[in-house]
């Protein structure tokens, strides 16, 4: 049986890592120059440490959209889960450091296709549609003690493949991405 309290962490977690994940995407579609995190640097086998996908300007603005979800979530908790609030990790915070460490999984999972000598852009499952989770819930559990041993913990990650394949599609089709993945 699931733990209402539970549900509403895992919500509180996927909401800022979701949105910062995404942000990244539509910035760089509008934003033609964007400067690489990795400054165009090699790692030491030669091979780029993340390569041009991963931009600064990305990882601001995708921190910033995750963080500011703050105010509209809270209004929405307050409003429908009031008794809640007091049992959860829900604070701004909360929210900065989750989209903080959702990008940076994105960036590891960068990091481990670079060292596969995966090129951008081509697939590497699970790691493309869960390291961004992962570290979030793994950063939030660190830092907040959240309960990441859970059934909704693993729900969440369920649910996050689905999800990001589903939206990675959409942004194919829409032209947001070159890859359905």
């Amino acid at each position: 049986m699931l733990n209402e309290f539970l549900v509403l962490q895992m919500v509180a977690v996927a909401i800022p890592a979701y949105v910062a994940n995404a942000v990244p995407v539509i910035v760089a579609k509008i934003l033609k120059k964007r400067t690489p995190i990795d400054m165009g640097k090699n790692f030491v086998d030669g091979r780029r440490i993340l390569g041009d996908g991963k931009s600064i300007e990305g990882f601001i603005a995708g921190v910033l959209a995750g963080a500011s979800t703050y105010y509209p979530a809270k209004v929405v908790f307050e409003a429908l889960y009031l008794k809640y609030l007091s049992e959860i990790v829900f604070n701004s915070f909360f929210f900065i450091v989750t989209s903080i460490a959702a990008l940076t999984g994105d960036m590891l999972g960068s990091f481990i296709k670079r060292r596969l000598g995966i090129p951008r852009g081509a697939p590497l499952p699970l790691v493309d549609q869960l390291s961004f989770i992962i570290i979030a819930l793994i950063a939030d559990y660190l830092i907040f003690k959240v309960n990441i041993f859970s059934l909704e913990a693993l729900l969440l990650v369920i649910l996050t493949y689905a999800f990001h394949k589903l939206s990675n599609f959409l942004a194919f089709k829409l032209g947001l991405k070159n890859v359905p993945w």
